[in-house]
């Protein structure tokens, strides 16, 4: 298939974009008029106005369009695996709504995914212009990212990147009930490149990247998509384990064989206690974390469709 019929789709999830939404797919349709493309938009449930901008925009441009709208706040990652599982094209192009990432900048990513033989691109910015605390959070959670889900160092974090189709069969297949997009991502393919890409400042509004959706991130990461916690705990285990069994023999040739005991064969039992309640602790972290393990694999809802309107493209 030559690269001008070559069907892309253009995912956008969106919760509280009423002031860029409108701009961003103007723009999108206007820049991509050479290329085979679809726009699927992803409503997250958002309070303010949306819904009637993208049914507004839907019905003037349903051969384009695609417009989903989720019932409740299901979280950017499980509004863009929504928008995943609606897009029809061989590379889907996932983008964030504020207009941080220029349409301009998008049509650049989609030509150079025609040419690339990566699966995934990742775009890194040439200058961040984001927050000093949205940064220095994106630095951590990449470094944090590179150690449990074995990263390549020169791939940067982004929710601005390029999928190919062979890529985004294996994402959707996840009915877990966190979708950790990138997680997904470095478990299907190791054919991951990079794109640099300008980025431009948040024109209006608050960014929607708050401590607590960092912390949610970066707690799903570490143990809902890595082993290392589980590593971590089980080799403390052992170490306690053995602690506490070298406790009971001086105990037991100190109590049993010799029959004295003294305020330093009374602190090994307090220590012993110790000691064991830490690992009964741990072993009930190890149980919840099983239990949580075996939920993510059991089919559950990630999220409610409310709406669908597909385009009309075929």
């Amino acid at each position: 298939m030559s690269n001008k019929n070559q069907l892309v789709s253009i995912i956008i999830p969106t919760f509280k974009g009423e002031k860029t939404i409108h701009i961003l797919i103007k723009q999108l349709i206007e820049i991509c008029k050479d290329i085979n493309f679809e726009i699927v938009v992803v409503n997250d449930s958002s309070p303010d106005s949306s819904d009637k901008i993208l049914t507004d925009l839907y019905n003037s441009n349903s051969d384009v369009i695609t417009y989903v709208r989720l019932v409740k706040n299901s979280g950017e990652y499980n509004a863009v695996m929504a928008g995943l599982r609606n897009c029809k094209g061989s590379i889907a192009i996932t983008v964030d709504d504020d207009l941080q990432h220029p349409p301009s900048e998008v049509y650049k990513l989609i030509k150079y995914s025609f040419k690339s033989e990566q699966d995934v691109i990742y775009t890194e910015f040439k200058k961040y212009n984001y927050s000093y605390v949205r940064n220095l959070l994106s630095k951590f959670y990449n470094f944090t990212a590179n150690l449990l889900l074995k990263k390549p160092k020169n791939i940067y974090l982004s929710s601005f990147k390029s999928i190919r189709r062979n890529v985004i069969d294996q994402i959707i297949r996840y009915e877990g009930n966190y979708a950790y997009i990138d997680g997904l991502i470095f478990s299907s393919t190791k054919k991951i490149g990079s794109f640099l890409v300008n980025h431009e400042s948040r024109k209006t509004g608050k960014s929607g990247y708050t401590l607590k959706k960092f912390a949610n991130h970066y707690g799903n990461l570490i143990f809902n998509f890595s082993a290392m916690p589980f590593r971590l705990i089980f080799n403390f285990g052992l170490f306690t384990s053995l602690i506490i069994f070298i406790t009971l023999i001086l105990i037991f040739f100190d109590i049993i064989i010799f029959s004295r005991i003294n305020i330093d064969d009374t602190l090994l039992i307090f220590l012993l206690i110790f000691f064991a309640s830490i690992k009964i602790l741990f072993v009930d972290f190890i149980v919840d974390h099983f239990l949580k393990f075996f939920k993510l694999k059991k089919k559950i809802n990630q999220y409610s469709i409310d709406l669908v309107k597909m385009n009309i493209k075929k």
